[in-house]
């Protein structure tokens, strides 16, 4: 199983979120929440850039 950088994740939560998709929004924000909480390298800027885009 190979590891999705934050720019993939970024990315796959922009498409939930132009297409009105909230519950896989949801599941990428919450999925890059967690990677923050572990301390993955970029992860809060990440969350931070959702959260200003919400």
């Amino acid at each position: 199983m190979c590891e999705l950088s934050n720019e993939q994740v970024f990315s796959n939560w922009q498409e939930c979120n132009r297409e009105n998709r909230q519950q896989g929004a949801d599941y990428w924000h919450d999925f890059m929440s967690k990677r923050a909480k572990r301390g993955y390298k970029g992860a809060q800027a990440v969350i931070d850039k959702m959260d200003r885009l919400k």
